[in-house]
């Protein structure tokens, strides 16, 4: 996924290989193998650049939430690990002067 979206928003695989500090060919096969799982064509290499089908640009938005998710689960995980707080609960009561509180 994270291949995927790296060849459209960077517009190539080299690029995409560049950014992802990986080879051509491993990004090149990456997504192969994506749309071989999917068994769809996200990407048509039919031109000098390559550009997203129909079906790319639908599953390009989803998979962008997803790895937007994924980074914010990853953050969340590393807050765990260094004993960090993830929640802050505040309750007023009763007996608690309203306005100074505000």
């Amino acid at each position: 996924m994270r291949c995927f979206d790296a060849v459209v928003t960077e517009g190539g695989f080299q690029a995409a290989a560049t950014k992802l500090r990986r080879t051509h060919s491993a990004v090149f096969t990456s997504i192969k193998n994506l749309e071989s799982q999917l068994g769809l064509r996200l990407l048509d290499r039919d031109g000098y650049r390559v550009t997203l089908t129909d079906h790319g640009r639908s599953f390009h938005d989803r998979a962008r939430v997803l790895l937007a998710d994924f980074t914010l689960l990853g953050n969340h995980a590393s807050q765990l690990a260094m004993g960090e707080e993830t929640e802050l609960r505040i309750v007023l009561g009763d007996l608690c002067p309203l306005p100074e509180v505000l």
